[in-house]
């Protein structure tokens, strides 16, 4: 019988050896900077030997950590450097050595084909057609490395252990990726939670931004509210079929489910997104939509109830003589929940909503200079302005963005990619059973619910879209394989 290689990247001793001769001329410098930095880089490499000694199952937790943290941002040369890039980078070094040592072996997704059609088309427009040439070429590189994030997640959370990793927990499957997710989102959503209350309470900023108003809105850890209220709509609806089935679960899946549907509907309320809360009422009602038609005569009977109390509904505001029964309130003299849910009744006259519409037919007339491959990545906000400020502008919408980027053949491949992932996750979906079953689910919820809210503030340059994405490849590829 061959030897079995260790699953671990290096020998522990050597990893000592490495770094405590790496820390001499490192504690010196540090020494020099000051104290922060010397607690800064402690941390750091207390953390480096966390990872390495619990590689592989390190490697998600990491990401997703990152990628919950994208407001933290180090600037280098005019390049935004996000807590997921350094992720990236460690953990993606690691997998190669893995995959280069035969400890692993790298799955190519079949969704990665029309992704890679994508970057290129988009790095060909930024080279041909974008006004700022190098400033596209930064922005094409994060969509490199956000995709790259999907196809590390989805070969770290593959299945297929490591050969010679001793113990489950050396090796997460999808599953268990699932509930990393589970766990830390609920953790952000919690953290947006207490930002919102330490600034009114302490005057303590954790992660607010201030209306013109004087109000303000939770962001926690995330870039700004709206991607806050998406990063919690995911993790909701990731959570919710799973807090569903937690009854035959262990203890800490019910916990980590229930917690990050509590906590991520805290968040989508508090962040006053407003199209994350119709992204949430898409994917709520396709997943009613399934239920119904696995529970027909229960939904039969629901839906009864409810068409009957809708006509009651109807009759009590019909008939004058009835009105006074109903309390009338005033949302727009409420709190800022209460009048943001007042601007759905008006959304014609919404400032927000007219200017991103002028954005939005303003790019749709200017892309047909250029409708194949589009004007390059990011090419907008290089030379047009918002119709009511003095800064550079951004196509809110998440296709048209990319259509405007990429032109047809881009757009084309990006709407490929999503439908071949979604395709494959819903049919992984439809022959699992248990768990698996309720993962997938949440995880085509997610996606949905979040394409929904990208397309008034799409984050398609952030991680966690992508961490979702290459999760239901992880969960659907096995599946896939066992039926073909």
């Amino acid at each position: 019988m061959p030897e079995q290689l260790p699953s671990s990247i290096m020998h522990p001793p050597l990893v000592y050896a490495l770094l405590a001769l790496a820390s001499l001329p490192v504690a010196l410098l540090l020494t020099w900077l000051g104290p922060m930095w010397v607690l800064a880089a402690a941390l750091a490499g207390l953390g480096l030997i966390v990872v390495l000694l619990t590689w592989p199952a390190s490697g998600l937790w990491v990401i997703i950590l990152a990628a919950g943290a994208n407001r933290y941002e180090l600037t280098i040369g005019g390049f935004s450097l996000y807590a997921e890039y350094l992720a990236l980078a460690l953990v993606g070094t690691l997998l190669a050595v893995d995959v280069v040592a035969g400890r692993r072996r790298w799955r190519w997704p079949l969704t990665g084909w029309p992704l890679l059609a994508w970057l290129v088309i988009g790095l060909t427009a930024s080279l041909m057609h974008a006004p700022n040439v190098t400033n596209s070429l930064a922005l094409w590189t994060k969509l490199v490395l956000v995709v790259t994030i999907y196809l590390v997640t989805a070969n770290l959370a593959s299945a297929e252990p490591a050969p010679g990793a001793p113990g489950r927990w050396r090796n997460l499957d999808a599953n268990q990726a699932a509930w990393v997710q589970m766990l830390i989102g609920a953790g952000v959503a919690a953290f947006g939670l207490l930002s919102a209350v330490a600034w009114p309470l302490l005057h303590l900023n954790l992660g607010v931004v201030f209306k013109t108003d004087g109000g303000f809105v939770p962001t926690g850890s995330q870039w700004e509210p709206n991607i806050y209220g998406s990063y919690c709509l995911a993790v909701a609806l990731l959570a919710l079929p799973i807090s569903l089935a937690a009854g035959r679960l262990p203890w800490r899946w019910r916990l980590a489910a229930w917690a990050a549907l509590l906590f991520g509907l805290g968040g989508l309320v508090a962040s006053l997104t407003r199209t994350a809360w119709l992204g949430f009422a898409l994917a709520g009602s396709l997943a009613l939509i399934a239920w119904a038609w696995r529970h027909p005569r229960t939904a039969l009977v629901a839906g009864a109830g409810l068409g009957l109390v809708g006509l009651c509904l109807v009759a009590l505001f019909g008939w004058s003589d009835l009105r006074f029964l109903v309390p009338q309130v005033d949302l727009s003299s409420g709190g800022a929940l209460a009048q943001r849910l007042a601007t759905f009744g008006n959304l014609a006259d919404d400032g927000n909503v007219w200017v991103r519409g002028q954005i939005l037919r303003h790019a749709l007339s200017v892309w047909p200079q250029h409708p194949w491959i589009g004007w390059g990545i990011g090419a907008y906000s290089q030379v047009y302005y918002y119709p009511n400020a003095n800064t550079t502008s951004w196509i809110p919408s998440l296709f048209i963005h990319q259509l405007y980027n990429t032109g047809i053949l881009g757009l084309g491949a990006f709407v490929l990619a999503l439908a071949l992932a979604g395709w494959r996750g819903f049919q992984a979906w439809r022959q699992a059973h248990g768990l698996p079953r309720a993962v997938l689910g949440g995880l085509l919820l997610a996606l949905v619910g979040l394409l929904a809210a990208f397309q008034a503030t799409e984050a398609s340059w952030l991680a966690y879209f992508w961490i979702y994405l290459g999760l239901l490849e992880a969960m659907a590829a096995p599946i896939l394989e066992r039926a073909a």
